[in-house]
């Protein structure tokens, strides 16, 4: 995977601050082939618990994000309690995710 321990720790806590504990990261696409280059960074959230404003999660996630690591291109999907199981982004066939450990995120420093 080609992110480093300090951007790993930079979107846990932003998962932390804006969708709660309990919020589980994975990351897909080319950021997890070691052999390529480039790329943008692709992110799906999943949480426990119902975003009552999808949008604005989405929009405070991304500031976030960028503020952590900089101008790149980034990607984000989320699933909440309400997002249906079979959501046509769940099911893709390019959804090969490297699943960070869920337990580092509710004890994120």
């Amino acid at each position: 995977m080609r992110l480093s321990t300090d951007q790993v720790q930079a979107i846990r806590n932003a998962a932390q601050r804006v969708l709660g504990t309990g919020t589980r990261v994975s990351v897909f696409g080319s950021m997890v082939m070691d052999q390529r280059k480039g790329g943008d960074i692709d992110l799906f959230f999943e949480t426990p618990a119902v975003i009552a404003n999808r949008a604005k999660a989405l929009c405070q996630l991304f500031g976030a994000l960028t503020l952590a690591l900089g101008d790149r291109k980034i990607d984000i999907t989320l699933k909440d309690a309400n997002t249906p199981s079979r959501h046509p982004s769940l099911t893709s066939p390019n959804a090969q995710a490297y699943r960070y450990d869920p337990t580092p995120l509710a004890g994120a420093r």
